[in-house]
C-alpha cells in the first residue's frame, strides 16, 4: 500500500501538528516567566535569559544525536522519549533553586527531550506526504506557531495564579502529550495491516481493486502478484527501513556520502545562512518597539503580532504552493526574498505602524524553514531526508546562536536595531539568491555522471 494514498497519514499530520506545538512551541514562549526567574533568583536578565536559550540551542545542536537513534529506535520510541524526557525537565524545574539548577533541568533534559519530540514528528511525515509536502510543512509549521501563542497566553495565566513553579510543573503535566501522539507513528511500509490504521481493511480492498483492474488475467492464480506489484514508494520505504536499522556507523557512512553531494551543500548553505537572520527580529523587535517609543505593552504586542500571522501564513503558503505545483526550493526563493526584503525595508519605518506592518510580513512570511525541508526531501529524496535533518538542524542550532548575538553588536557599534534588521533582511535576500545556483549545480552532475558512464564504456571496450 502507497501510504500517501492513505486515509492515516492525516492522523500522523494531526499529531505532529501538536507536538510542533508542544515542543518548539513551548519552548519560544518561556519568555513571560524571565520576569519570576529574575526575581526569584535575585539573578541577572543575561544568566536567566541564557537558562531560557539552552535547550533551544541543544534541540537544535543535537541532530545527528537524533538521527542515530532514529536509526536505530525509529520515530516512534524517539517521540515517547522525547515527550517523556520534556515532561520530567519541565517538572524538575518547577522545584529549581538556582539557575545553575535551571539550566540542567529545563536547558539539558527539557532540551534533548524537545529535540527528540520535534524530530520523530518532523521525520514521520517523511514517510506519509512527499507530493504535497508544502501543504504538510505548511500545517505543522502553523502547529509551532499556535503553540508559541497560545502557552504564552497559557503560562502567564498559570504565573499569575501559581507563580513560576506552578506554571511549569503544569506545563510538564501537558507534554505528557506529547507521548501519547507519538504512539501514533508508525512507518510507512507498516501501515497496511497495523491495528492502529482504522482504513486498513477498506484500503486493502481498494488497492486489491485497482490491482485487479490493473492486470485482471496475472492477479488470477498469482498468490504473489499483491506483495510483487505493490506500489514504488512502498519499495523505497522497505529499502529506507532496512538502511534506519544500520548501526552507528552505517549513519556515519551515509553522512558521510551525504556531505559529498553539492546539492546538499547548497542547501545546508542556504538554511544557515537563513538562520543567522531568521532569529534576529524574534529575539530584538520588543527591544526595538522600545527604543521606538512604544510603550511596554504595544512593544511586547510586536511579538504575539509575528505569531498570530505565522499561524494564518505558515499553513497558507504551504497549500498555496502545493495547489500550484511549485517545485519548494523556488517557493522558498520566494517566501525568503519577501521576508528579507520587509526586515530590511522596516528599518525605514519604524513608527508604531511600520513595526506592525513589519511584524504582520514577517509573520505571514515566516515559512521558509518548513519550505527548505521540503525542498531536501524533494530534492535529494525521501531515503536522505532523515539523515539531511539531522545536520539541518546542527547548524540552524549555530545560526539561531550566533545570529541575536551579531545583531547586537552591531547594536553596540551603532546605537540602534536599524542596522541589525538590514544585516538580517540583507542574509534573508541572499539565502534565497544562493538557491538560484541549483539548475547550474544539477546541469554540473549530470555532465559529471555522464563522463563517467563514458569512461567506463571505453574501458569495457579496451578489455574486450
Amino acid at each position: 500500500m502507497n501510504p500517501e494514498s492513505s486515509k492515516y497519514r492525516w492522523i500522523i499530520l494531526g499529531c505532529s501538528f501538536i507536538n510542533m506545538g508542544l515542543s518548539w512551541g513551548l519552548l519560544y514562549s518561556v519568555g513571560v516567566l524571565y520576569k519570576g526567574w529574575m526575581t526569584y533568583f535575585e539573578s541577572p536578565a543575561s544568566y536567566v535569559s541564557f537558562a531560557g536559550a539552552l535547550p533551544v540551542s541543544i534541540g537544535c545542536i543535537s541532530g545527528p544525536v537524533y538521527g542515530f537513534l532514529a536509526g536505530k529506535l525509529g520515530f516512534r520510541k524517539i517521540g515517547i522519549i522525547g515527550g517523556f524526557l520534556m515532561a520530567l525537565g519541565m517538572i524538575i524545574s518547577s522545584f529549581a533553586d538556582s539557575v545553575l539548577t535551571l539550566c540542567f533541568s529545563f536547558g539539558l533534559v527539557a532540551g534533548f527531550g524537545t529535540g527528540f519530540l520535534a524530530f520523530a514528528s518532523c521525520g514521520i511525515i517523511n514517510d506519509y506526504f512527499l507530493h504535497d509536502r508544502l501543504l504538510a510543512e505548511g500545517v505543522i509549521g502553523g502547529g509551532l506557531c499556535l503553540g508559541t501563542f497560545g502557552f504564552s497566553l497559557l503560562q502567564q495565566f498559570l504565573q499569575n495564579l501559581y507563580q513560576w513553579q506552578g506554571s511549569l510543573l503544569l506545563a510538564g503535566a501537558v507534554c505528557f502529550h506529547g507521548c501519547l501522539t507519538s504512539m501514533f507513528f508508525i512507518r510507512g511500509n507498516e501501515i497496511a495491516n497495523h491495528p492502529f490504521n482504522m482504513w486498513s481493511k477498506s484500503e486493502n480492498i481498494q488497492q486489491k481493486q485497482m490491482q485487479d483492474s490493473f492486470n485482471d488475467e496475472q492477479v488470477k492464480g498469482n498468490e504473489k502478484y499483491e506483495a510483487q506489484s505493490g506500489d514504488m514508494d512502498t519499495t523505497n520505504h522497505t529499502t529506507s527501513e532496512r538502511r534506519r536499522k544500520q548501526k552507528g556507523l552505517g549513519f556515519l557512512r551515509r553522512s558521510f556520502r551525504l556531505w559529498q553531494n553539492p546539492m546538499f551543500m547548497l542547501l545546508i548553505l542556504s538554511d544557515i545562512v537563513s538562520w543567522l537572520a531568521t532569529f534576529i527580529p524574534y529575539v530584538h523587535i520588543v527591544d526595538r518597539g522600545r527604543l521606538c517609543n512604544l510603550d511596554e505593552n504595544t512593544a511586547a504586542k510586536l511579538s504575539s503580532a509575528i505569531g498570530l500571522a505565522g499561524i494564518v501564513g505558515r499553513p497558507l503558503t504551504g497549500i498555496l504552493g502545493n495547489y500550484l505545483r511549485i517545485h519548494p526550493l523556488w517557493c522558498y526563493c520566494a517566501i525568503q526574498m519577501t521576508c528579507g526584503l520587509a526586515t530590511f525595508l522596516s528599518s525605514f519605518w519604524s513608527d508604531v505602524y511600520g513595526l506592525f506592518a513589519f511584524a504582520v510580513i514577517f509573520g505571514l512570511s515566516s515559512n521558509g524553514y518548513g519550505m527548505i525541508k521540503a525542498s531536501v526531501a524533494v530534492t535529494l529524496g525521501k531515503d536522505h531526508f532523515v539523515d539531511a535533518l539531522s545536520w539541518m538542524l546542527l547548524e540552524e542550532g549555530i545560526g539561531i546562536a550566533l545570529g541575536p548575538m551579531l545583531a547586537g553588536l552591531i547594536y553596540d557599534v551603532t546605537g540602534s536595531y536599524n542596522w541589525s534588521f538590514r544585516f538580517s533582511g540583507a542574509l534573508l535576500m541572499f539565502s534565497a539568491l544562493m538557491c538560484l545556483l541549483k539548475p547550474f549545480i544539477e546541469r554540473c552532475q549530470q555532465d559529471t555522471n555522464q563522463q563517467e558512464v563514458t569512461y567506463a564504456d571505453e574501458n569495457e571496450n579496451i578489455v574486450l
